[in-house]
């Protein structure tokens, strides 16, 4: 018996797919094979009194070299078995990269792994309150921006004000500079060589004798500057490294900042020897003040009573 394809009326490379009606191979990658990626959004029948929704097992009819293909496909999203209003897609962002499946019409994402939010749109960070061609100049700009920081810290003639981000040009005078920005009002002060903010009292003690002019910058060293070549070991041991070099860890308070090869600029509470992150600081040190405010409590009734 004679069978011939449902769509051209061939006989030649026919398929019999999961219904049971017969296509060609050529008719059916005409119809979901668009560019070179599946288009799957319509995987039925082509026939109007079927419209069976179909799986990898009609597409491995037609795909030569399924098997091998069959991994690309799953990263342009194909996932069979999915409900029709949902779709697989890949994290935006590069050092993820995770798979997860979402809303087929979601206008953003959340990976569940990086926690990163994204806008399907643009394929930028979610920006709310913002149109997706506003974001995409918004993001142009900073990109400029970040490209104009890096030229000015190779310069030997403009440092950025550390308070203002403003780019403050030196061509003769000492290296403890006021910034006279409209922000500033030359109330801010910084170092033009190592851009480290300062106060108005450290125009001495932050250079290496006194030397504003040609001295060393000093580092400063739980609340003190100190002289490169005279530091003191910290006293307190990162809680993950054990790091005490001063150049790679600082306190501050009761934060311990290490930036030691293993911690890579982590911040821990050296009391509680556990790491934060920006999201915890905060109320991480307002617990710190509780408990401190209840430990003096009694001692300070005692003295006015």
């Amino acid at each position: 018996m004679m069978q011939n394809c449902g769509i051209c009326y061939q006989d030649q490379n026919i398929v019999k797919i999961e219904c049971g009606h017969l296509y060609c191979k050529q008719c059916l990658k005409q119809l979901f094979v668009k560019q070179q990626e599946l288009d799957l959004d319509n995987f039925r029948c082509p026939l109007d009194e079927c419209r069976k929704k179909l799986t990898d097992k009609t597409l491995s009819l037609f795909i030569e070299d399924f098997q091998k293909k069959y991994e690309q496909y799953l990263k342009q999203g194909v996932l069979f078995g999915l409900k029709d209003n949902e779709k697989m897609i890949s994290c935006l962002n590069k050092n993820c990269n995770s798979q997860f499946i979402i809303w087929k019409d979601a206008d953003t994402l959340k990976c569940p792994y990086c926690k990163l939010e994204y806008c399907l749109k643009c394929k930028l960070e979610r920006h709310d309150g913002f149109k997706c061609i506003q974001a995409l100049r918004l993001n142009q700009v900073t990109k400029t921006r970040v490209a104009f920081l890096e030229q000015i810290k190779s310069s030997k003639f403009q440092q950025i004000c550390p308070h203002c981000l403003t780019a403050v040009e030196k061509n003769k005078g000492c290296n403890f500079m006021t910034c006279q920005s409209k922000s500033c009002s030359s109330k801010k002060y910084f170092c033009f060589k190592c851009g480290e903010p300062l106060k108005q009292s450290e125009s001495i003690s932050h250079f290496e004798n006194g030397d504003s002019f040609y001295g060393r910058c000093n580092l400063k060293v739980n609340g003190k500057w100190v002289e490169q070549n005279k530091l003191p070991q910290n006293t307190i041991p990162c809680p993950q490294c054990l790091n005490t070099n001063p150049l790679n860890s600082k306190i501050e308070g009761n934060l311990l900042i290490c930036n030691s090869e293993l911690c890579s600029d982590k911040i821990y509470c050296h009391f509680c020897k556990i790491e934060l992150n920006n999201n915890t600081i905060l109320d991480h040190l307002e617990t710190h003040k509780k408990v401190k405010k209840n430990f003096l409590s009694p001692i300070i009734k005692l003295f006015f009573k």
